[in-house]
């Protein structure tokens, strides 16, 4: 009896360790599937809607440059980005999805999170996956490194907050190409 119920306590700790984490698969998910079935894949992993984002460019005669691609002029398009976060932004086991569209087309997904593990195990997983480094800079004291694969592109990001003394980790992947379609573009 004891060892059923010492199996039974690995087992439901197991699961909810396990609906904690965030890989590589679930950020394709949540890319490639509307708000209804991410919200509902998220949920079950125990992530609550937190909002919506709404950025909109009115600047019609503006030139639009994005991932090395220079979009010309670009009209007025509103950016919805759908937000899911488990734990507070102020928690040391913080995570967020983010989802990003133009015109209904999803063709962006990050996560920021203050797991190292999770970090680094999608940076190798993509890695066996066959994506290529395409560059790594310094961007406003952030290390940003930017891996591509056909017409995905994932940049992995790392700050540190020296007052708080943590680091937190942010990834983001890119279809390219639903990226082009929702700016109206062709190579």
């Amino acid at each position: 009896m004891k060892t059923l119920l010492l199996f039974a306590i690995c087992l439901l700790s197991f699961t909810i360790c396990k609906a904690q984490r965030v890989s590589y698969n679930d950020l394709i998910f949540v890319l490639n599937h509307d708000v209804d079935a991410t919200e509902d894949y998220l949920s079950n992993k125990g992530f609550e809607f937190s909002k919506v984002d709404t950025l909109t460019n009115t600047a019609h005669s503006s030139r639009r440059i994005i991932n090395g691609y220079d979009f010309g002029k670009v009209d007025t398009l509103e950016q919805i980005s759908y937000i899911f976060t488990k734990n507070s932004s102020h928690d040391k086991w913080y995570i967020s999805v983010e989802k990003k569209s133009i015109k209904e087309i999803f063709y962006e997904v990050s996560m920021y999170t203050t797991f190292q593990a999770d970090y680094l195990a999608i940076k190798a997983f993509i890695k066996k996956l066959g994506y290529k480094p395409l560059n790594t800079k310094v961007n406003n004291g952030d290390l940003v490194t930017t891996y591509k694969k056909g017409f995905m592109e994932i940049s992995f990001m790392l700050t540190h907050d020296e007052k708080l003394d943590f680091t937190t980790y942010y990834i983001s992947i890119t279809d390219t190409d639903k990226e082009k379609a929702a700016w109206k573009l062709s190579e």
